[in-house]
């Protein structure tokens, strides 16, 4: 009888990570070419990689941080509709940390990269993806001197702190996108308000 290698356990992993960034990428570049949260989200569940969704909101803030106001607002109101229902909270948070550690990489490429994701970072916690302590934990297991500090630093002084905050936050990018955040949660609310009135599952 001939024995052959079996794959070790951590092979497999590395595996189907890889698998899962490859779709991911290509879900998020739909996304922005279509602007349909709905099919995003069922494309995202269809995965059935949930472990790895945290690589999701960091590739999908990445992309967005070097485009547009437009796809920066549309990534902004994704993670708003995904949370909870498809991304569980614990991975939303680990995705900002990983990008929050990727940000000295992320200035080469991306000039303004600390302002956009202080931006990303305070709209989050407008947006109750993020919960304020998020920021002061996050900055204690990260070096003092990463640019992911500094990014906390500027979401806390210059955003979260500014008078009438939560609205400036909300419509930063927002003149490039008529949908918000704010807008997609009323759609959700009148949704369910007319399927507890009618029963229609189907509708």
């Amino acid at each position: 009888l001939h024995s052959f290698p079996t794959r070790r356990s951590s092979d497999l992993v590395n595996t189907s990570f890889e698998e899962y960034k490859k779709k991911a990428t290509i879900i998020i570049e739909e996304y922005f070419a279509t602007d349909d949260i709905t099919s995003t989200a069922n494309e995202l569940r269809e995965l059935g990689m949930p472990n790895y969704d945290f690589y999701f909101v960091k590739k999908l803030i990445s992309i967005a941080m070097d485009r547009r106001d437009k796809e920066k607002e549309m990534a902004a109101v994704l993670l708003s509709s995904l949370y909870a229902d498809i991304i569980d909270p614990q991975l939303m948070y680990k995705g900002f940390i990983r990008l929050l550690m990727a940000a000295d990489d992320l200035i080469v490429d991306i000039p303004d990269a600390i302002d956009v994701l202080a931006l990303f970072l305070a709209r989050a916690v407008v947006d109750e993806i993020l919960p304020p302590a998020f920021l002061t934990k996050a900055f204690a297991s990260l070096p003092n001197d990463s640019k992911g500090c500094l990014v906390i630093k500027r979401a806390q002084k210059s955003y979260l702190s500014a008078p009438l905050h939560t609205d400036s936050i909300g419509r930063r990018w927002a003149g490039n996108k008529n949908n918000t955040a704010e807008d997609f949660k009323s759609r959700i609310n009148n949704l369910l308000t007319e399927y507890v009135s009618s029963g229609d599952k189907k509708e």
